[in-house]
């Protein structure tokens, strides 16, 4: 089978185009995460197969369904979760469309059907494309805020999405009637192509300007749980300042039911004063002003019975080199759902236990409930009507965790439930 001139130079520059297409994805979707041998498999089958669709078939509609098929299964492996998928998909799409099609009607093809076979063959505007479509690649891979990975809400993903799907419609109108001018398509489309870099630049801002939204909210936690821890340890004082000050008056009381050998009524007598001395509210006291302040804000703030809250901390530092910011997110989602948890269970019980251990840190709480688990994607889903004010959630946890190369594990049955997390310090914390 003899090749011609335009099909040698479509395989050639394809390899070009295919690597566009990993700079898009690299962009939108962030690093792969797993064996790099088998991108390069995904990326090298992918070539393979939409150049022979091309070379047998070519129909512009076919090969744009094995494009549209790859960007999303690379998304979804990527682990960007479905809206990010289809978003980066579109816009992606929406670009690569928009650079064909102005260069395609500016080299003077002006008609076909994308259902048909196509009778483009002009190899200068098959390079011009390829080129187009690399160099944008490059400029949007210079967008840094868009694979990060932070939750929007669900309205600003409509208003995201509405953009490459009227683009779409617009240059599918474009195609399918011919009774403009090179000149006319050729601008039409650049004005297409323009508001799509403009909504990368919105989307990019976007992302960094709800990240700085969460940090905030997450700082303001953070701050009234050094307020509370305050209070709290002023109050201590107080309390033993005022013990001190009876404590003769105790020592004469339980001289008196010494010599009435009344043993029971002073073992009451030393188990009141006990109690008195420890400050109620104050759990948590291994000297580390961050873990101290968030356990004990989060349960001053809860409903739960002060007694029920079990707390084991073993070989805590005064300074664990893991950001406080992280710290927060970890406790304050870990303890927020089991108290919320507890709360709604009859007299519920919160196990807590915190270990420093050879650089690493250890969490583990466990807690009462009652009700059903919803799961998505091995993650919980919270039954919080607020979710920014209740907490980041678990997927923010793990994110955290996944930071220090740690782990976290989940384990329930039917009452119970626990959560358990290792993280390793990190040197430039």
């Amino acid at each position: 089978m003899n090749m011609s001139s335009y099909e040698v130079v479509f395989l050639i520059s394809g390899i070009l185009e295919t690597y566009a297409k990993y700079n898009f994805i690299q962009a939108f979707c962030g690093d792969w995460k797993g064996n790099q041998k088998l991108e390069l498999l995904f990326f090298s089958s992918f070539y393979f197969i939409s150049s022979g669709v091309y070379l047998i078939f070519d129909i512009p509609v076919l090969n744009m369904m094995i494009i549209i098929s790859f960007l999303f299964v690379m998304g979804i492996l990527r682990g960007i979760g479905i809206k990010r998928t289809m978003l980066s998909t579109l816009l992606i799409v929406t670009i690569s469309i928009a650079l064909e099609s102005a260069v395609v009607f500016v080299t003077g093809y002006t008609s076909g059907s994308i259902v048909s076979e196509a009778q483009y063959s002009s190899e200068f505007g098959l390079v011009v494309f390829v080129l187009l479509e690399y160099i944008v690649s490059i400029g949007i891979a210079r967008y840094r805020n868009l694979k990060r990975d932070v939750e929007i809400p669900m309205s600003y993903w409509g208003v995201l999405l509405l953009f490459p799907v009227a683009s779409l419609f617009l240059l599918g109108m474009i195609f399918r009637y011919s009774i403009y001018s090179s000149t006319e398509v050729a601008i039409g489309t650049s004005v297409i192509l323009l508001m799509n870099v403009l909504l990368f630049t919105i989307y990019d801002r976007l992302i960094l300007l709800y990240e700085g939204k969460v940090r905030e909210l997450v700082l303001r936690h953070l701050n009234s749980s050094y307020k509370k821890q305050f209070e709290l340890m002023k109050q201590s004082v107080v309390d033993l300042r005022g013990f001190r000050h009876d404590m003769n008056s105790h020592v004469v009381a339980m001289e008196g039911l010494l010599r009435l050998k009344d043993y029971e009524a002073i073992q009451n007598y030393i188990n009141k004063v006990k109690k008195n001395i420890s400050n109620e509210y104050l759990i948590s006291n291994t000297r580390n002003i961050v873990i101290d302040s968030v356990i004990n804000f989060e349960i001053t703030q809860s409903k739960v019975v002060v007694e029920n809250v079990r707390l084991k901390a073993m070989n805590i530092p005064l300074k664990i080199n893991i950001q406080d910011f992280d710290m927060t997110i970890v406790f304050s989602n870990l303890l927020s759902n089991a108290l919320t948890a507890a709360e709604k269970a009859e007299n519920g019980i919160i196990e807590i236990t915190i270990k420093y251990e050879k650089g690493v840190f250890f969490v583990i709480v466990e807690n009462d409930f009652r009700g059903m688990i919803k799961e998505d994607k091995s993650m919980l889903k919270t039954t919080k009507g607020d979710k920014i004010n209740h907490g980041i959630g678990l997927n923010n946890v793990k994110k955290v965790v996944e930071r220090y190369k740690g782990d976290l594990l989940i384990d329930y049955n039917e009452d119970k439930f626990r959560v358990e997390i290792s993280m390793y310090e990190r040197a430039d914390e």
